[in-house]
């Protein structure tokens, strides 16, 4: 079974259907490789993480975090001498929430897309505890990604007839976005949509 990484609420990992803790002077290291694109050099990737130490240190500490990731047995991560990568076949939830948004603002979803019940949040907690700039980053260029994807659902579900759902979806993004124009304009959008599909009939 392809090991799932979680990095909302996270960083976990599911494997064979166990959770598995992300060592605690792993989940920066796990963290960097996911967000730098599931591929890093090795040095870079030092660098980032402890900066104000040599050369010499940061790439014994980024030793000694791969094999404490080791050591708990999770195994997201490979490399060698030269760089560090993502296990292929890993499944991310962050990547499978943004292909979701992607799929919806391009207009190309399917069904399941749709179904407001199993969607990624407006605002997941990506990454919670770390305190990186490069984490902070990610994670404003997420929140704005997952908004723009509930926007085009409210507004799907509304030209596909489910001015309910949209109205429900609707709901959730000014909960969380209540000062958004866009979010505004598409609940109300869905609230009239619901009450025309409630008008009487003429005959």
């Amino acid at each position: 079974m392809t090991p799932q990484l979680c990095l909302f609420d996270g960083p976990y990992c599911v494997q064979d259907g166990v959770t598995c803790r992300i060592p605690e002077g792993s989940r920066r290291l796990v963290g960097l490789v996911v967000l730098g694109g599931g591929w890093l050099d090795r040095r870079a990737a030092a660098g980032t993480l402890w900066p104000a130490g040599s050369d010499a240190r940061a790439v014994a500490n980024l030793r000694s975090a791969l094999w404490r990731l080791r050591g708990a047995g999770v195994t997201v991560l490979d490399g060698d001498a030269g760089a560090i990568w993502l296990r292929p076949g890993t499944t991310v939830d962050l990547r499978l929430a943004m292909r979701w948004a992607d799929r919806l603002i391009d207009g190309v979803e399917g069904p399941a897309d749709l179904d407001i019940r199993h969607r990624p949040p407006v605002a997941p907690r990506l990454l919670p505890g770390l305190a990186d700039d490069w984490v902070e980053r990610e994670r404003e260029l997420v929140r704005h990604h997952l908004v723009h994807g509930w926007e085009a659902l409210v507004h799907r579900l509304i030209a596909v007839g489910r001015p309910g759902e949209a109205a429900e979806a609707a709901g959730v993004l000014v909960d969380v976005a209540p000062l958004r124009a866009s979010a505004r304009r598409g609940l109300r959008a869905a609230w009239d949509a619901t009450r025309a599909g409630r008008r009487p009939i003429s005959v």
